[in-house]
C-alpha cells in the first residue's frame, strides 16, 4: 500500500515562509522538512502574492505568507470589537452594534 497523506502543520508553513525569506532553494527547504519538493513549491504557489500592494501603515504583502494567524480567544475577540465598531456605508454609516441594539429595541418594544 502507498504511504500515508499527511497536511503540511502550521509550523512547517512558518519554517517554510523563514527559508524562503533566508533565500533557500525549495529543494533544500523540501529536504530540511522530510517533505517531496513539490509539495513544497505547491504550498508556495497556493500562497505566493504576485501583486505589490500596501495596507494603510504602508507594510507590502507580496510574496510567500504563510497564512499563520494568531487564533487566540483574545485576538478574535479583539477583531471582533474592531469589526463592530467600524460604521459601514449599507448601514447608513452606523456600526453593526447599533444596528443590531436599534433592531433589539424595536423588537422588544413591539411585545
Amino acid at each position: 500500500m502507498g504511504s500515508t497523506y499527511s497536511h503540511l502543520s502550521l509550523g512547517e508553513r512558518r519554517w517554510i515562509e523563514e527559508m524562503l525569506n533566508a533565500r533557500f532553494s525549495v529543494t533544500r527547504i523540501a529536504d530540511e522538512l522530510g517533505r517531496h519538493r513539490s509539495t513544497v513549491h505547491r504550498e508556495i504557489a497556493r500562497n505566493f502574492h504576485h501583486t505589490a500592494f500596501r495596507d494603510r501603515f504602508g507594510n507590502g504583502y507580496r510574496g510567500y505568507h504563510s497564512v499563520a494567524r494568531d487564533r487566540s480567544p483574545a485576538a478574535l475577540s479583539a477583531l471582533s470589537d474592531k469589526l463592530n465598531a467600524t460604521p459601514r456605508r449599507c448601514l447608513g454609516y452606523r456600526t453593526p452594534t447599533e444596528v443590531f441594539q436599534a433592531r433589539l429595541a424595536q423588537l422588544m418594544g413591539a411585545e
